[in-house]
């Protein structure tokens, strides 16, 4: 089985993120990751994202009235389901413009050709959690996300 930096951090955030039991020593986390089949390039690329995740912007400024527009290489590498999956999250006010916008930063981040759906979903919810104050956010997102079968949002 091929892995990716994205089975990765799947399995990062199952056995650790997930369950507040991160191991502070990178090295160590390194080896347990090794041991459980992953490659050391995928690794450290699964360590990057985190890295970018951790250095996120923590405002933006978004004129009320604005739309979101994807950009040409945004729309080759997401698929329309994912797109529309963030933009429905945000026209209900379930994730708000800079949420959205990291969560686009991390999608593109992945070493991934073309993101779909299920990888959205996940990316979402590791950049929900990784945000203080928004448990609820993330609560309510992960229930919708996780229980709501593939096809169009409302």
């Amino acid at each position: 089985m091929k892995h990716t930096a994205f089975d990765v951090l799947m399995f990062m955030f199952d056995n650790y993120l997930h369950n507040d039991e991160l191991i502070a020593d990178g090295k160590v986390l390194e080896a347990e990751l090794t041991e459980a089949g992953f490659e050391a390039g995928h690794i450290n690329v699964a360590f990057d994202w985190l890295d970018g995740l951790a250095e996120q912007p923590q405002s933006f400024v978004q004129h009320p009235a604005s739309q979101r527009i994807f950009s040409e290489s945004e729309n080759e590498r997401l698929d329309a389901e994912s797109r529309g999956l963030l933009m429905s999250l945000s026209s209900i006010g379930l994730l708000k413009p800079l949420q959205r916008e990291q969560v686009i930063d991390r999608l593109l981040a992945l070493d991934d050709p073309e993101i779909d759906i299920e990888q959205t979903k996940w990316v979402l919810l590791m950049v929900l959690f990784n945000q203080p104050g928004e448990e609820e956010a993330f609560a309510r997102v992960e229930q919708l996300v996780l229980d709501e079968p593939s096809g169009i949002y409302h």
